[in-house]
């Protein structure tokens, strides 16, 4: 008689492997939300897999360690990374993400399954994953990388006090490499993730200057403001300088963020429509099916704790 497997074995086989064998014998119900995450203390109760990290070191005062240093730490202590920014665009995040519904934000952060709720993953990238949750203003996504006593290194992904992944290997790069790839494994567990399927050159207007009123295309920014997400507006070189300074001054005071670029001869203005928080990006794509969006982005639902939306979880 075959060994009776453990039930977190099961589970892994049913809902990760699709066992058909097991899938027919147990039902596997994903955990209700709120209670499925516990705050956890320490990296090897979210890893499993991982050694327990040995205590760690403050890193050496050689120059390539502080370099290294400086280059897998994100600190949070920086002014312009608060998530507490007082700008037009902050408060007009706050009130996209506010008026959400399956997909509003959880804040403060009480644990580490509220940290999931409010991550969406773009593509298989740290960095733009770590933008837009800053955005969400919930956080940091924080990596180090630090050297312990035994002269590994023990690279780590958490926001706040909740650690995410952690990774330990002799080798600095392979340990990045590491927490990268599990992170990405994990989070695809509980997250959405978006992959763009327009490149961002795609996105944009082109505009000549045409035997119109300035106010026209006053008026033209204005109509753009209020309908096109995600887009951009290019006012090409054949605009005089006093026309581009004044029409980039009015698209700033309507909150959209433009401006000058290309050399004397060849200048042009650009101006960039909203960027909507990319767990509203995802609300319009599941909930409500905004078809330009869903265009522009390809959602992966989550393998465990998919929204429920008219019945269906995606």
């Amino acid at each position: 008689m075959a060994p009776e497997l453990p039930p977190q074995e099961i589970v892994r086989r049913v809902m990760i492997e699709k066992d058909a064998s097991l899938s027919g014998q147990y039902r596997v119900l994903p955990p209700r939300r709120k209670t499925s995450f516990l705050k956890v203390k320490s990296a090897s109760d979210v890893v499993p897999d991982c050694p327990v990290a040995p205590e760690l070191v403050k890193p050496s005062k050689d120059r390539n360690d502080s370099e290294d240093s400086e280059n897998d730490s994100q600190s949070s202590s920086d002014e312009e990374d608060s998530p507490k920014s007082a700008s037009p665009n902050r408060q007009t995040d706050d009130a996209i993400l506010d008026s959400l519904t399956q997909f509003k934000p959880i804040r403060p952060l009480r644990s580490i399954e509220d940290v999931y709720h409010n991550l969406v993953l773009i593509g298989h990238s740290i960095a733009e994953t770590g933008k837009v949750f800053k955005k969400v203003g919930s956080g940091l996504l924080q990596f180090t990388n630090e050297p312990t006593q035994d002269g590994a290194f023990c690279a780590r992904i958490a926001v706040g006090e909740f650690v995410l992944v952690e990774v330990c290997d002799r080798d600095r790069k392979l340990a990045k490499r590491g927490v990268e790839a599990a992170f990405f494994k994990k989070a695809a567990m509980f997250c959405y993730q978006l992959t763009p399927k327009i490149s961002k050159k795609n996105l944009s207007t082109a505009i000549a200057r045409e035997e119109y009123n300035i106010e026209f295309y006053r008026d033209m920014i204005l109509n753009f403001s209020k309908d096109c997400v995600e887009q951009e507006l290019v006012f090409s070189a054949e605009f005089t300088k006093p026309e581009r300074k004044m029409l980039q001054s009015f698209a700033q005071r309507i909150n959209l963020r433009a401006n000058q670029i290309g050399s004397k001869n060849a200048r042009h203005l650009r101006v960039y429509g909203r960027r909507l928080p990319a767990l509203a990006i995802v609300e319009r794509i599941v909930v409500h099916k905004d078809p330009a969006l869903s265009a522009r982005y390809e959602v992966t639902p989550p393998r465990i704790g998919a929204r429920i939306v008219d019945g269906d979880g995606l």
